[in-house]
């Protein structure tokens, strides 16, 4: 399983942040998606679960720290594991 880290929506987006993790549902050779991978990241677009081109967009609000910062520096693997589990528990 690969993963893609992105930034959608520049540096501002990490003033109100969310995470997504995007899953290919549909391969396409032509441009690289091979069913199952996924993508994860940081956006501005409110927590949702989306159809979008050859997959699914699951965006969930973020972890946090301690003193209630946003945790941004965490591993892509940990940013789907939680997503997975925020919808797992609705």
């Amino acid at each position: 399983m690969r993963f893609l880290l992105v930034i959608v929506g520049g540096l501002d987006v990490l003033e109100k942040v969310n995470y997504f993790l995007y899953v290919v549902g549909i391969s396409n050779m032509k441009k690289n998606l091979h069913l199952g991978e996924c993508g994860v990241g940081f956006t501005a677009l409110k927590p949702s679960i989306t159809d979008v081109p050859y997959g699914t967009l699951y965006i969930a609000p973020p972890l946090y720290a301690k003193d209630g910062s946003i945790l941004i520096n965490i591993s892509p693997y940990v940013i789907k594991k939680h997503i997975l589990s925020y919808y797992n528990s609705e």
